[in-house]
């Protein structure tokens, strides 16, 4: 598939968007017939992810 450790991508899949989310390497995915539903779900995921490694680089730091 090709994605990096944690990212958030959309693609078409069989007629259905799917959101893959990509966090230390391990794949989820969701599923949506609507792709602004997609789209708002992925933005979601994306805040997520940048709060996760907000906290990652915070606890590196102490």
């Amino acid at each position: 598939m090709g994605i990096q450790a944690n990212a958030v991508r959309i693609e078409r899949v069989d007629g259905m968007w799917t959101v893959f989310i990509v966090i230390d390497g391990e794949t989820t995915q969701r599923t949506f017939e609507s792709k602004e539903y997609a789209e708002n779900f992925a933005d979601g995921q994306r805040a997520r992810l940048l709060m996760i490694n907000d906290n990652a680089r915070n606890k590196g730091s102490l």
